[in-house]
């Protein structure tokens, strides 16, 4: 089987009943067979800030081109994406020499974990813009979230089922006597859930 490239031909035809042989002779290029494959670093519960897809194909394209969910993102090398979804992505390889395209489609199931937390353990709700209000440093990718805050006494003062609350320790239309509460954190997507117990100090 001949190798890609040029290759030198014989054809040799053989009369048996005349006993003469005729040799053909012919120089034919043979083309690598077209390859497009999607190259890519997506692993279920990322915690990074995006993955990276890249092209691989051979020397019977002359270029390449993205297309996510059909919208053409060009030839980027890598590709990224930091949202989680569900995308489509395309790898279109052009043969100019040929003026023809082959595209290779796959989808895959991005899914980024949530970020560990970053609780705050002291607010100073005093009116002056700093350190005002109780936040946490953590994203929205969360199928359920619940925290609650109570004093020392047992009693709830702050609850919420949203990720990016944003509490400035009012309680029954008051601000909150200085003092150190206790709070408990739970958030669960496909991934797991994750947990936290602590204090949270409010102080003026």
């Amino acid at each position: 089987m001949p190798t890609a490239g040029y290759s030198l031909i014989t054809l040799t035809s053989l009369d048996t009943v005349c006993n003469v042989a005729e040799e053909f002779v012919d120089t034919i290029f043979f083309r690598l067979p077209p390859y497009l494959n999607i190259i890519s670093d997506v692993e279920d519960c990322e915690t990074q800030e995006f993955v990276e897809f890249s092209p691989a194909y051979n020397g019977v394209y002359q270029g390449f081109e993205w297309l996510v969910d059909g919208q053409n993102q060009g030839a980027l090398n890598p590709l990224t994406i930091g949202t989680t979804g569900i995308y489509e992505i395309s790898l279109v390889g052009y043969d100019s020499i040929c003026n023809t395209t082959d595209t290779l489609t796959e989808t895959f199931d991005i899914y980024f974990a949530g970020e560990p937390f970053t609780v705050p353990n002291v607010i100073t709700p005093n009116g002056d813009n700093v350190n005002d209000r109780w936040t946490m440093n953590t994203s929205e990718n969360w199928d359920k979230f619940h925290a609650i805050l109570y004093n020392r006494w047992g009693l709830k003062v702050f609850e919420t089922t949203a990720p990016t609350f944003d509490w400035g320790a009012d309680y029954d239309g008051k601000i909150l006597t200085p003092g150190v509460y206790f709070y408990q954190v739970e958030a669960e997507n496909r991934c797991g859930v994750v947990t936290e117990e602590g204090t949270l100090h409010i102080t003026y």
